[in-house]
């Protein structure tokens, strides 16, 4: 199965959608996501699209969807933000490299020297961006871990506790043997 085809149909599962709900608003004909899913087999492109301009996907995580790593949702108003500020950095180098054109030569040197921070800020944005989501999602795992490990010592601790009260029950029985 297609792993972006995959993703949109455990989304899907995960937030209770009907595969015949997303394809009637989406507009597709029957069976436009449907055999995929069942199938297995991956979808066009522009059906991707508009899969992910409707309502019930706006919260998908792109890089989840992509790469399967991180968390399944993002919020709309923060993945805006971000989109927004690529596109102001976009728009700058842009700007930068259409004036590269019309530098005289012995400035292009210097035009390359700041198109490179652009492009190294840009990547070490994207890779802390990355490691904050592997981040959060370690945290989880570290939470879940923590909590079973601590459910493991109360089970150990009453364990000791129940231990202790069969040895003193044992000790008590003996005495009363000895008597007899």
């Amino acid at each position: 199965m297609s792993l972006i085809t995959s993703r949109l149909k455990q989304y899907a599962e995960l937030k209770g959608l009907k595969v015949t709900n997303i394809e009637k608003e989406a507009g597709f004909p029957n069976s436009t996501l449907s055999r995929p899913f069942k199938e297995g087999k991956s979808i066009r492109t522009d059906t991707l699209e508009k899969v992910l301009k409707l309502k019930s996907y706006e919260n998908i995580h792109p890089f989840w969807l992509i790469t399967g790593k991180g968390k399944k949702e993002i919020s709309r108003d923060k993945f805006n933000e971000y989109a927004i500020q690529q596109d102001m950095e976009k728009e700058r180098l842009l700007d930068t490299l259409s004036n590269f054109i019309n530098f005289p030569i012995e400035q292009q040197s210097e035009i390359k020297k700041v198109i490179g921070y652009y492009l190294g800020k840009i990547i070490s944005e994207v890779q802390e961006i990355r490691n904050r989501e592997n981040n959060i999602s370690d945290v989880e795992s570290y939470k879940n871990n923590l909590k079973k490990i601590q459910a493991l010592a109360e089970s150990r601790q009453e364990n000791k506790v129940l231990k202790k009260q069969n040895e003193e029950l044992q000790q008590a029985l003996n005495k009363l043997k000895s008597k007899l």
